[in-house]
């Protein structure tokens, strides 16, 4: 190997190096500063374990909140409460995420702004007929509620209704090994009807062939019934040996 390439090589183990050891610091500096809040901080909040929370609107700004599973509107539940400057310990959809105490607020039910519009507040909370282990499928419009387009189900899939809590979003829907929850007017029954109207056209199509083959079978005596004619033949040639 060259000298010029063995340069070439510590320059880059060097560099490689000096790269780790600066995100090292950096880490190392964040580290130090997130302790320091957490030794600073004063502790405000009336949120505790258990309880239903949202995010506030500019949730963005503080720390990374914005990174966790909640996203604007939906509803969380605070699973820890440690009394840091990031104290809560929320889950949303199986996935949980720290927090920052002024990113969330308690879930306010009567609020419409809350996932609700004014035309789902004034109507009943729960109107549907579907229950714990019935089929659903998704109607056409699926997509316009909630985030129902963000599921496991897709147009044509036909999923079991595991649980119905009755509220405006009320059905943890599984499919494929995979659950979500969904908007009570994103689902339908499924109409197990449809499958069987098919069927019965298929099936009843199947006897016109069957009643073929018996035709086919008849002509084979025919066949048969002409060996007879030749061995009858046989004497006459034995006959007029004898002359």
């Amino acid at each position: 190997m060259g000298f010029k390439n063995i340069l070439r090589l510590n320059k880059k183990t060097i560099l490689k190096k000096l790269g780790f050891k600066k995100e090292k610091e950096q880490e190392q500096k964040q580290n130090a500063q997130e302790q320091e809040q957490d030794d600073n901080y004063v502790f405000t909040s009336n949120i505790k374990e258990g309880d239903k929370v949202t995010l506030v609107s500019n949730y963005q700004t503080f720390s990374d909140s914005a990174e966790g599973p909640l996203k604007l509107g939906d509803v969380g539940i605070v699973m820890e409460n440690d009394k840091s400057y990031k104290p809560f310990k929320i889950e949303f959809n199986d996935k949980t995420w720290w927090y920052d105490e002024k990113a969330v607020e308690l879930y306010d039910e009567t609020n419409v702004n809350d996932k609700k519009s004014v035309v789902e507040a004034a109507e009943p909370v729960f109107t549907s007929n579907i229950k714990e282990g019935d089929k659903v499928t998704l109607v056409s419009n699926y997509q316009t509620f909630s985030d129902s387009a963000e599921g496991p189900l897709k147009p044509g899939d036909v999923g079991i209704v595991m649980e119905n809590d009755k509220s405006y979003k009320p059905f943890k829907i599984e499919f494929n090994d995979k659950t979500w929850w969904y908007d009570v007017k994103a689902v339908e029954l499924y109409d197990e009807t449809n499958e069987n109207d098919k069927k019965s056209v298929v099936e009843a199509a199947e006897p016109v062939v069957e009643a073929a083959e018996p035709v086919v079978e008849a002509a084979e005596p025919v066949v048969e019934a002409a060996e007879p004619v030749v061995e009858a033949a046989e004497p006459v040639v034995e006959a007029a040996e004898d002359k």
